[in-house]
């Protein structure tokens, strides 16, 4: 399925399809249409067409056609409160860092979803990702929205930015311009539909400094710059669900006293400036590690995490700071029998990434040529990366994730068969983590928190409305 090759062709192709009420609102003529390979068409174009606009027009076909199939992105912020009151069965939502064939493992999640019954669940990419794998905002939600429309899917759907840092060596050379570029990818992701936005200052912590709360005040000062321009920026029907993060991913255990030290340094400047809500949960870090720790051998090595810790922290969170509990990074690795604990240890969210990544790089359908021509340009683009004590089965581990933009076509282009043997998989994985996690059912809970989609102005593009 090729993508439109430009926007006459796009309309064109639209007409008797789709109509435009007086106003500019979008109305399907066809609803039928947006269920089969249209919708594939449009992602296709989103994802690979040539022309900015073009693919901005796509999108917009896509949004638009979802909310009158019943689908619409939304915030899980009232979720996570009506968590935090104690009134919801103790669960872990899972959220997905998808980072290639989005849209066709969205549709696995989606289905899954369905088979379970499920109705809360993330889809997530942080910038590292958006830059690496070639899928900037519009083109994540796209696909996401895109798949959900393919598997008939109906609700809110929550897609999250994830891990919204500053790169350190580029605010030290220019702060002000490393600001203004997070804000802006913030307010990219906003109109795309990202009405959930995971904020990181972790890494600005000073465990120099001779107390907590002077330790966490980086943390807190850039907390405060985000929630500020989130709380300014959301859509008037929308309080989008804000994360913070105390604990640097893979660096010294997260305290509760540092959780004590940054929450009331944080609810301090948000009473003293009147915002209100500021955030619904807490990352912290327990043991874990982005990626997991892989052997010379290129295995992963089995990681214990904290769990009186990470127990101890979530009630804390829940109990001192009315949060929806806590959030932790690189979950995908760990053992399988873990997963169930988290639930039952108040653990609100956890992330899962490379888990879902590995299955694809593994699997036995993976093409040989395929992973030698990967293998080929790690070794030509990314050697700087290397550390001397790799082996070579560590650097294609750890660097593997890096040929997720340059090979987006081929893999994309992989052979049906292959590609459903290996979605199969990929479908089961998501099945496990929604039993696990304790998911399963919550879609009658979701349905009745999100009854129907929030007032969000679409613009609908000139072009369109040439076409009525």
């Amino acid at each position: 399925m090729e993508p439109f090759s430009d926007v006459s062709q796009l309309c064109q192709s639209l007409k008797g399809v789709i109509g435009v009420k007086p106003g500019g609102k979008i109305v399907l003529l066809v609803p039928s249409m947006f269920r089969g390979e249209l919708v594939d068409r449009l992602v296709r174009t989103v994802v690979f067409g040539g022309h900015p606009r073009l693919k901005k027009i796509a999108a917009f076909i896509l949004r638009a056609a979802a909310l009158q199939n019943g689908i619409w992105f939304d915030s899980i912020h009232k979720f996570y409160m009506e968590c935090a009151t104690g009134k919801i069965k103790p669960l872990t939502v899972p959220a997905f860092n998808i980072r290639g064939l989005t849209f066709h493992t969205a549709r696995m999640l989606f289905r899954a979803a369905r088979r379970k019954q499920a109705g809360v669940f993330i889809f997530e990419l942080a910038p590292t990702e958006m830059n690496y794998t070639d899928q900037n905002p519009l083109e994540f939600s796209s696909c996401v929205i895109g798949a959900a429309l393919r598997e008939q899917y109906s609700g809110p759907v929550f897609v999250q930015g994830d891990h919204f840092k500053y790169d350190s060596k580029r605010y030290e050379e220019n702060s002000a311009a490393e600001t203004k570029w997070l804000s802006d990818l913030i307010l990219e992701c906003i109109d795309a539909g990202f009405f959930n936005i995971d904020c990181d200052g972790s890494g600005l912590v000073d465990l120099s400094q001779p107390t907590i709360e002077l330790q966490q005040k980086p943390n807190v000062d850039f907390m405060m710059t985000f929630i500020n321009l989130i709380r300014g920026s959301e859509p008037e029907s929308i309080t989008m669900a804000i994360g913070g993060e105390i604990g640097e991913i893979g660096k010294e255990l997260s305290t509760v006293e540092e959780l004590r030290g940054f929450m009331n340094s944080l609810n301090q400047r948000l009473h003293t400036g009147k915002i209100k809500p500021g955030i619904c949960k807490i990352s912290v870090q327990v043991g874990s590690t982005h990626g997991g720790v892989v052997d010379h051998d290129g295995q992963i090595k089995k990681v214990e995490i904290d769990q009186k810790r990470l127990k101890e922290l979530s009630e804390t969170a829940r109990s001192e700071f009315h949060l929806s509990g806590g959030v932790m990074h690189g979950a995908s690795t760990l053992p399988r029998d873990v997963f169930s604990f988290f639930p039952e240890s108040h653990t609100i969210e956890i992330h899962l990434g490379t888990g879902l990544q590995n299955i694809l790089f593994d699997h036995e359908m993976f093409p040989s040529g395929l992973h030698e021509e990967i293998h080929s340009h790690l070794e030509i683009h990314h050697a700087k990366e290397r550390k001397k004590d790799w082996s070579d089965d560590q650097f294609y581990y750890k660097l593997r994730k890096k040929a997720w933009g340059p090979f987006k076509k081929a893999i994309w282009s992989l052979d049906e068969r292959t590609k459903q043997v290996i979605l199969t998989d990929i479908e089961n994985e998501f099945l496990f983590f929604i039993d696990q996690l304790a998911v399963s059912g919550t879609e009658k809970l979701i349905k009745k928190l999100y009854p129907s989609a929030p007032e969000i102005p679409l613009t609908t593009p000139s072009e369109l409305l040439k076409q009525s």
